[in-house]
């Protein structure tokens, strides 16, 4: 959540969204309040239950594929642990092909990416890019990255 507060800051019309159990948009949230303030009202809002990222896609999909175009960029984060619920892949595969891109970041190493409820392999075909990032430096190059590829 830090990081997309970050990114509401240097980047125009960016949008945030926050699930466990349920998704919903926390853009105001950024947008109005301190840092600490939108994190602690987001995990609030949103951050209580177990994980369905296929519940989440289907619901952003609903609810924003038509303000997705050829210059939209969707960063999820996330370790893609479901708890056993349905993927929602296809979910997924909707927003990439309506995106320009759909960037992972997963705080797990790529070795945990396939074990439990892990279920990055489903999500992957998805992905224009997935990458670990669980650390500043992880953060810094991939913000370096997303601010390169909205200059194109």
């Amino acid at each position: 959540l830090t990081f997309l507060y970050s990114l509401s800051e240097v980047l125009p019309g960016v949008r945030s969204f926050a699930f466990s159990g349920e998704l919903g948009e926390v853009t105001e949230y950024f947008e109005h309040y301190d840092i600490e303030t939108a994190i602690e009202m987001s995990l609030n809002d949103f951050g209580k239950g177990s994980t369905d990222y296929g519940k989440a896609f289907h619901t952003f999909a609903d609810r924003c594929l038509g303000a997705l175009d050829s210059r939209s960029t969707v960063i999820v984060l996330g370790d893609s642990r479901n708890n056993y619920y349905s993927s929602g892949a296809q979910a997924l595969q909707r927003i990439s092909d309506k995106s320009r891109s759909v960037i992972w970041l997963n705080p797990e190493p790529r070795d945990r990416w396939q074990v439990g409820d892990a279920l990055m392999q489903e999500y992957l075909p998805a992905c224009d890019y997935a990458e670990v990032c669980n650390s500043l430096p992880d953060l810094q190059r991939v913000v370096s990255r997303v601010l390169k590829s909205t200059r194109r």
